[in-house]
């Protein structure tokens, strides 16, 4: 009896993760770019020696 139940709730919650996966990929997407951009601007506050305008980040 405990096989079973566990069993069904295990199914569940893999089926509610595996739900969340294209939400998931979208975001980490975001994220990735606004990460690259973020790395790009402070290459160039470097290069330039320009201080950080946290603002305009």
């Amino acid at each position: 009896m405990a096989t079973r139940l566990t069993s069904t709730a295990k199914r569940s919650s893999e089926k509610q993760r595996l739900s969340t996966l294209p939400q998931l990929e979208r975001a980490s997407r975001l994220v990735a770019r606004a990460a690259a951009v973020f790395i790009e601007e402070l290459e160039l506050i470097e290069q330039t020696g320009c201080d950080v305008d946290v603002s305009a980040l």
